[in-house]
This record gives structure tokens, C-alpha cells and sequence, in this order.
């Protein structure tokens, strides 16, 4: 099993078991045999006293005793004593047998024989009568049948399952809140606090895990605030090469240094979207996607490129439109860099909504799909700053697309190429 809830009940369940088992067979084997014991010594004494008792009265007389001398183990009878019994070793019988045949013979002379017939223990009184003890073959506090016992088994184990299923499910709720709030927490640090009441082992791990999430509300502000001013305080002084170089000479020499600085600022604009796009603070709204990908489409037609469309969303979606936007916009400027042409495929079901977008490049080693969304990673030989790549555009598109709860994945095509698929759960975020 999987789940540590069923892994606690299926352990549970199989030591009830063992116990009751165990248990019920402990009981039989030391306590059943102590009692035969006894059952046995008071049957003997029991029919001593009969024997002597109904062997003291008047032959016409013992007839309207019998019935009262019968118990609810065993019954009488009153034989003719002209009757002839075998003696008989009946197996089952034998244990008792034996011992009332030592007990009468000691307290009265009178030797018993075990007949297998009806079956019991005939008991000679006089010349005219015997008596016939009838004995049921099942041993007294032997085991019971196997119905009985798995009957109890089960009845037992039903009892205690549910007291276990009732324990298993308040031990193992706040660690499926602990699992849901991380998984907020993974898209949206402003997520609601975890509620801090409880056990006190649970109160404590959920002040911890709230004292976490402001931790790290805290530092990302900071980390944002400070990029923000690094890259405010970087533009002056950008903006002043610009214009100084303006004024250089040879052409080719200040087209170069306008290069740099281009890239200088660049970088700096795509380490601050960097930063903010790790926090969707976008309000999330149902939003037209079809429209979106159309006009993503057409811009990039009127700059000269192949974009052909498939299919179409049926439904709108929530999610923050800005940042979408922006991630879809990254990966298909990433398409159209290293591709040439884009393939925008669009669908939909109860899930979500998928958008893959593909293009005809060389595609990306598969050791190294999960690594080119780390911040300002880039392949050699494709990803360079010749390219005017910065190494930080599919880390800012995933950041977008995950803070809203969805997903981004690449895979490479297998008639060529690399899809960028975006997946955007039916209420994202």
C-alpha cells in the first residue's frame, strides 16, 4: 500500500488478527484441558453417588428417578441388567472413559463399559438393572467449530478496525492538510495560514510551517526589492554610456558598444522579471486563451514568421491573464529563436486546458529537459549570447505558469523538434 494510512490499517488489521488467534488458541489449550480435568473428576463422583444411590432403592422404584438424575451433559438410562454390552474403545470417549472408570472402581467396586452404540458408559446396579450414561462424543470445552471461531475472529477484528479507522484518520488528517498547504504554498506564498489548533504535536508543527511561509514571504520582498533597486540604479548610468557612445567614432566601434549595453540592459530587465515572476500577485479571472494565442499568433506573423494554429479552448480559463500571457509569449519567442516555424495546438477537457507549442528545431537532449529552466543555464552550441539569450526566459515561464498551479514540461517531438507543453487545471491556482 501506498498511502501511510492504509499501510498503518493493514498493520492493524493482520496483528488483531494474530492476537485474537493466538489468544483464542492459548485459552483452549491451557484452560480447556484444566477444565476436562475437572468436568471429569465431578462426572466421575457424580455417577458413584448415582450408582450407589439408585443401587440402594427398590427395583420398582429407580424408574421415576431417572429424569432427575439425568444432567445436561449426560442423560441415564434404565437397562435390563440381562443385557449383553461389549466393551468398546471409542476414541473419543476413551479420556473420560478412563477416568470414571478409576473413579468408580475405587469409590465402588463397579467397573464400567464403554459401549459404542448409543454411545456411553453402561453401570451395572444389581442383578435386575443398569444404567446407561449417555455421553455426547464432542469433549467437554473442546475447540469449537471453525465457523465459531472465525465468527468471533471476525467480529473482534470488525470492532477494533473501526476503532483503528477512526484513529488512523485523525493521526494522518493533519498531514493531509500539511500536504495540501504545501502544495499552496508552492503557488502562491500569500496562501492562508495553517490553523495552529490541535494536538499539541500538531499545533507545534503547524506554528513551524506558518513561521516558514513568512520566512520566506520575507525574503522574497527583499530579494525583489533589492533586484528592483540594483536595477534601477543600473539604468542611470546605462542611460549615460548610451548617450556618450552615441557620440563615438568609428561607426562599427560605438555599434558594438550599443550592443553591450543593449544586453547589459537586457539582462537586467530579465533579472528583475526573474524575481517578480516567482510571486503571481495577479488577480486570477476567467480568461479568453483563444484570443490570447491569436494575438500571439498575429504578432509574430507580422514580424515574418510561420505560426500555424490547432484546435480550440471550449471554455474560458481562470487564471491571471498578464502573466500567462507572458510565459506563453516567452516560449514562443523561444520556438520561433530555435525553430524557425510554431505549431500551437490548443485543447480541452475536465482536467483543464493544454497548449503546446512546437517547433521544427534540434530539440533538447533528454538528460537535459528538466535543467534548461534553471536561471541563466543555456546549451552550448544553441543557447548563447550570440543568440541574445539570457538563460532566464523558460525559468520566468514556468515560474508564471506554476504560481497559478499549473504545469510546464518539455518534451522533444518525435518527428523532430521540441514542444513546450502548458497545462492549466480547470480552476487554476
Amino acid at each position: 500500500m501506498k498511502t501511510l494510512a492504509g499501510r498503518v490499517f493493514a498493520i492493524l488489521l493482520l496483528a488483531t488478527v494474530l492476537i485474537q488467534v493466538l489468544s483464542f488458541g492459548g485459552v483452549l489449550a491451557f484452560s480447556g484441558k484444566t477444565m476436562r480435568g475437572q468436568m471429569y473428576d465431578f462426572l466421575a463422583t457424580d455417577l458413584a453417588f448415582i450408582q450407589r444411590f439408585l443401587g440402594g432403592l427398590e427395583p420398582e422404584a429407580r424408574e421415576e428417578w431417572m429424569p432427575g438424575l439425568s444432567r445436561g451433559y449426560y442423560t441415564l438410562e434404565l437397562l435390563p441388567a440381562s443385557r449383553v454390552f461389549e466393551d468398546f474403545e471409542h476414541p473419543l470417549l476413551l479420556p473420560v472413559a478412563d477416568v470414571v472408570r478409576d473413579a468408580l472402581a475405587t469409590q465402588t467396586g463397579v467397573q464400567p463399559v464403554l459401549v459404542d452404540s448409543d454411545p456411553g458408559l453402561v453401570i451395572t446396579l444389581d442383578a435386575t438393572h443398569a444404567v446407561l450414561v449417555r455421553l455426547p462424543v464432542r469433549p467437554p470445552f473442546s475447540p469449537p467449530p471453525l465457523a465459531v471461531v472465525g465468527g468471533y475472529v471476525a467480529f473482534v477484528t470488525l470492532c477494533v478496525m473501526l476503532a483503528a479507522w477512526f484513529a488512523v484518520r485523525l493521526t494522518t488528517r493533519p498531514l493531509g492538510r500539511f500536504a495540501a498547504a504545501s502544495q499552496r504554498l508552492a503557488s502562491d506564498l500569500d496562501a492562508p495560514p495553517l490553523s495552529e489548533h490541535g494536538p499539541s504535536e500538531v499545533a507545534h508543527a503547524s506554528r513551524a510551517f506558518n513561521a516558514m511561509q513568512i520566512a520566506l514571504q520575507k525574503n522574497l520582498r527583499e530579494r525583489t526589492r533589492i533586484l528592483a533597486s540594483i536595477s534601477h540604479d543600473l539604468k542611470t548610468p546605462l542611460t549615460r554610456l548610451r548617450l556618450r557612445v552615441a557620440a563615438l567614432s568609428p561607426a562599427h566601434e560605438r555599434d558594438r558598444a550599443e550592443a553591450d549595453i543593449d544586453a547589459m540592459d537586457a539582462l537586467v530587465q530579465e533579472g528583475l522579471d526573474y524575481a517578480r515572476s516567482e510571486r503571481v500577485e495577479e488577480a486570477r479571472v476567467p480568461s479568453d486563451l483563444n484570443a490570447m494565442v491569436d494575438t500571439l499568433a498575429e504578432q509574430a506573423e507580422d514580424l515574418g514568421h510561420a505560426v500555424t494554429l490547432h484546435g480550440r479552448l471550449v471554455a474560458p480559463v481562470t487564471c491571471a491573464p498578464r502573466a500567462i500571457q507572458r510565459a506563453l509569449q516567452n516560449l514562443v519567442d523561444n520556438a520561433l529563436k530555435y525553430g524557425g516555424e510554431v505549431e500551437i495546438e490548443l485543447s480541452q477537457d475536465d482536467r483543464g486546458a493544454t497548449i503546446r507549442i512546437q517547433d521544427r528545431g534540434p530539440g533538447i537532449p533528454e538528460a537535459l529537459l528538466e535543467r534548461v529552466f534553471e536561471p541563466f543555464y543555456r546549451i552550448e552550441d544553441s543557447r548563447n549570447r550570440q543568440t541574445g539569450g539570457t538563460g532566464l526566459g523558460l525559468s520566468i515561464a514556468r515560474n508564471l505558469v506554476h504560481g497559478q498551479g499549473g504545469r510546464l514540461r518539455l518534451e522533444n517531438r518525435d518527428d523532430g523538434g521540441l514542444a513546450a507543453v502548458v497545462f492549466l487545471p480547470r480552476c487554476a491556482g
